[in-house]
């Protein structure tokens, strides 16, 4: 197709103004109240680690549904076999160290994935909106396979 022609320009024209990527708008601080501690914005994610360190990851509601959470659903992984949501927050099961977890502790975070900001606090909640429990990790030992040779050239007595 020549590049003068009125093909060419059509062509050119549908180009520029291309598929776009939609952003979803996350909500704003208002009247001085941060967006992540208004309760019509977030939902919450339990993170229980070894049965024993409980922690909290507060998050949007778009980004509770573009990680295609189901609410009230339990997930159970080994820590070295994350499943794609729990990858996510992956840098999050790090952040607190054993006296966080005694006096309780409250961060905010920025994640360089689809979460973004977020809030992380340590404790247990009667009512999460999704509940991660991980688990130790699983070690996979591989044995060595032995080959079995038959004996039919002597018998045993």
């Amino acid at each position: 197709m020549p590049k003068g022609t009125e093909a060419w320009r059509q062509l050119k024209a549908a180009h520029q103004r291309g598929p776009k990527r939609v952003r979803l708008q996350r909500p704003r601080k208002k009247d001085g109240i941060p967006a992540l501690a208004n309760p019509k914005n977030i939902k919450k994610i339990q993170i229980i680690q070894d049965d024993t360190k409980y922690m909290v990851l507060i998050v949007f509601k778009q980004v509770f549904a573009s990680m295609h959470l189901r609410p009230k659903h339990t997930y159970t992984m080994a820590r070295n076999r994350l499943v794609g949501k729990a990858i996510l927050f992956k840098k999050v099961l790090d952040k607190f160290g054993h006296n966080d977890y005694i006096f309780g502790c409250l961060k905010e975070m920025k994640l360089d994935n689809m979460i973004g900001k977020c809030l992380i606090t340590t404790g247990k909640l009667k009512d999460p909106d999704a509940t991660f429990n991980i688990t130790r990790p699983v070690k996979v030992c591989r044995q060595p396979v032995v080959e079995q040779r038959e004996t039919a050239d002597f018998e045993v007595m």
